[in-house]
């Protein structure tokens, strides 16, 4: 087992297909020791949550939170981060699909010294599509990016990757200040890693696409979009008023906000 000690946060909507199994992958993962599995059910309308709670019984380090409302998945993972212990060192984030699949993990160790954040990454070198998006989908999600990349973060290819580590304090401080309840949350979660003076790096990491994404192209692109600028107005005067580097993994002396 490598030494180090994490708090895994998974939100899940309408998971009863594969939610078990996932469980049952992760626990089945000995190289890391996971702490805490910390399962946000984000008002699912299927039988996840009863499942989670017969799962519970079987794993001792399975907490489950709960949404009585669909929130969105950044209210979901808010939720979960917030609850982590704040002991254990680590929290990772993963969707429920494994679409990363829990070992890549160990992609992130040779950095955990020097980076607040570490990005699960599908867009840079030795990243590993195994299985691709549909092309619509693949393509509205490089529109995303480009985006992304002209408002806020030049040189960052990939933001939408669901597989992220933090440092415990840091990702509680980060997320104890976010807004955005959607699937933009991974924009503001840089935003502000940035605002605080954290330091953040991308990772190359095998992907899959799983299927049955609860992101509908007929709705959510524009609400991303329109997300993506209401981020964009509410912090464009203090992303100015930074040096364009970073320092470090602790917050910086002059804080923008």
């Amino acid at each position: 087992m490598l030494k180090i000690s994490l708090t895994l946060v998974i939100p899940a909507y309408n998971e009863e297909e594969r939610i078990e199994k996932t469980i049952e992958k992760i626990s089945n993962y000995k190289n890391i020791e996971i702490s805490e599995i910390i399962v946000v059910d984000d008002g699912s309308k299927d039988k996840t949550y009863q499942i989670l709670k017969n799962l519970k019984e079987k794993y001792n380090n399975l907490k489950i939170l709960k949404n009585e409302k669909n929130e969105g998945k950044g209210s979901a993972l808010k939720k979960g981060i917030l609850a982590a212990k704040d002991e254990i060192p680590f929290i990772l984030i993963s969707d429920s699909d494994l679409s990363s699949p829990i070992e890549e993990v160990e992609r992130f160790l040779p950095y955990i010294n020097d980076y607040a954040i570490l990005i699960g990454s599908r867009g840079i070198d030795r990243s590993y599509i195994k299985k691709r998006q549909p092309l619509l989908r693949e393509f509205m999600g490089i529109i995303f990016n480009l985006i992304v990349q002209l408002l806020f973060f030049p040189k960052i290819y990939d933001t939408q990757c669901g597989f992220k580590l933090f440092k415990t304090s840091v990702g509680k401080k980060i997320f104890n200040e976010i807004m955005t309840k959607g699937f933009t949350y991974d924009v503001e979660v840089l935003i502000l890693a940035k605002l605080m003076g954290y330091k953040f790096k991308e990772v190359p990491v095998l992907w899959y696409h799983m299927g049955k994404s609860k992101v509908k192209l007929t709705k959510a692109p524009f609400l991303m979009f329109f997300e993506l600028i209401n981020l964009y107005l509410s912090y464009r005067s203090r992303l100015k008023a930074l040096k364009p580097f970073f320092c470090g993994d602790k917050p910086l002396r002059k804080k923008v906000f």
